[in-house]
């Protein structure tokens, strides 16, 4: 079960084909182990039944990470958006009660050296908001094609401007809550190394940053809406570099993303000036070059192939991530 477990996160975040087939998966054993069994057995199902339902938001929201070009319409990505929302809320009620998830405001009361039962409680609860990011993320990019009800309708614009506020809040929320777990558990010893704490964080606070930066640009086309609005925003992704600074460890990946998000800071900093000289549109007055140095050639060292060096670098690491990964016994 634990091999199986590494194999699914390893492939949802790497971005490879899943290296076990399906077919050994229906003949894993998923009876959720007793109480009074390992800790480690019990965060071992439990991450990889939420693993498992990533799989299936990734397939339903992001055509499997396929990129074919075939976007889903609004109201598809509305509809399978509230059904992966229950199951989520689904995953949560299931864990066992040694396990189940606390308000932050309770686990971020602890300060001393952490315990494993706690190590799982927070990154169940980080787990939890970073599924809940991953099913937003879809509608949230859509609604800046929808500032218009004339597309789509009067009155189904009237639903999705009713709907429009709840989602963003709730991304919202889950930005905030993930970014003080991973900042609190940054500053406890020995912690970032527990059940390879530091890969779950590292990834998921940049993954956090891209969220901002989604608000970020749903806001200049909803200036009107409530929270968050654009310092708090910005404030956020300042927090959020620091923690991702502070946990890289030296990585390139980590390098490149920071200096991308610098540049497309530079963008966002020149939009929401605009946007304050209530400029109709303030892409419209970035000229080509400036959206081409601190946008294109950013985005583009930060995505191309690493040199043999650096693969090299990734790989090891990779390694001993992987192995630190509890298998169970």
């Amino acid at each position: 079960m634990g091999v199986l477990n590494n194999d699914r996160i390893m492939g949802l975040t790497q971005g490879r084909p899943f290296l076990i087939p399906y077919s050994i998966e229906k003949t894993c054993g998923k009876k959720q182990p007793e109480i009074s069994g390992s800790i480690s057995s019990l965060y071992v199902f439990q991450m990889t039944s939420s693993n498992t339902l990533l799989d299936q938001i990734i397939e339903t929201l992001y055509d499997q990470n396929l990129d074919s070009g075939q976007s889903l319409d609004i109201h598809t990505i509305i509809s399978k958006r509230d059904d992966l929302h229950f199951q989520i809320a689904q995953w949560a009620d299931s864990l066992a009660d040694c396990t189940a998830l606390l308000p932050s405001e309770e686990l971020l009361k602890q300060s001393a050296l952490p315990d494993t039962r706690y190590a799982v409680q927070i990154l169940l609860c980080i787990q939890y908001h970073r599924l809940k990011l991953t099913i937003n993320f879809p509608l949230i990019m859509k609604l800046p094609e929808l500032n218009s009800t004339e597309s789509i309708g009067k009155r189904a614009g009237e639903y999705i401007q009713h709907v429009r506020p709840q989602v963003l809040q709730n991304d919202w929320v889950a930005v905030q809550e993930v970014r003080y777990l991973i900042s609190h558990i940054s500053t406890l010893p020995g912690f970032i190394d527990m059940f390879a704490s530091w890969y779950t964080c590292n990834y998921t606070i940049f993954t956090v940053i891209l969220h901002c930066l989604a608000l970020f640009l749903v806001r200049q086309h909803y200036p009107r809406s409530s929270e968050p609005d654009s310092p708090q925003i910005r404030q956020e992704i300042k927090a959020c570099l620091l923690n991702m600074r502070n946990n890289r460890r030296g990585i390139i990946v980590s390098q490149k993303a920071d200096y991308c998000i610098q540049r497309l800071l530079v963008v966002l900093d020149a939009l929401d000036k605009e946007s304050q000289k209530d400029s109709s549109n303030p892409l419209d007055t970035l000229t080509t070059d400036f959206i081409f140095q601190h946008i294109k050639l950013p985005t583009e060292d930060f995505l191309k192939q690493c040199s043999r060096h650096e693969e090299s670098e990734q790989a090891r690491l990779f390694l001993g991530i992987f192995s630190s990964i509890p298998l169970c016994e």
